[in-house]
């Protein structure tokens, strides 16, 4: 397993920590009832952490965390400080997308 994997993977177990408390604040707010926020709440949970698993397990698989950050941006619409929690967990996903591809490459030797 990359680290790339690992480091994605992590990034989306802690989005699926956010989306619960995504429901609270939409039933809380008013802007949902709460069978939609809360079911809504527990559908997404359980499907970002099954693409967790599965872009651990096949790195090919790494562009539905593209549609997970999508998706938490996207939730400004309904709660709009959600833009800024969905712009941090996407800035944090493409640091960990740099970090784990600049750790996976091959170490050259300088005197080659």
């Amino acid at each position: 397993m990359t680290l790339t994997a690992k480091l994605t993977g992590i990034v989306l177990a802690l989005d699926a920590c956010i989306i619960p408390f995504i429901g609270l604040t939409a039933w809380g707010l008013g802007r949902l009832d709460p069978w939609p926020a809360f079911g809504g709440a527990a559908v997404a949970f359980v499907l970002v952490l099954l693409i967790a698993v599965l872009v651990m397990r096949r790195p090919r698989m790494l562009w539905l965390g593209w549609l997970v950050q999508l998706g938490l941006i996207a939730t400004g619409l309904l709660l709009g400080a959600m833009y800024v929690l969905g712009a941090g967990s996407l800035l944090l996903w493409v640091w960990c997308l740099w970090r784990g591809a600049k750790a996976d490459q091959p170490v050259q030797e300088e005197h080659s």
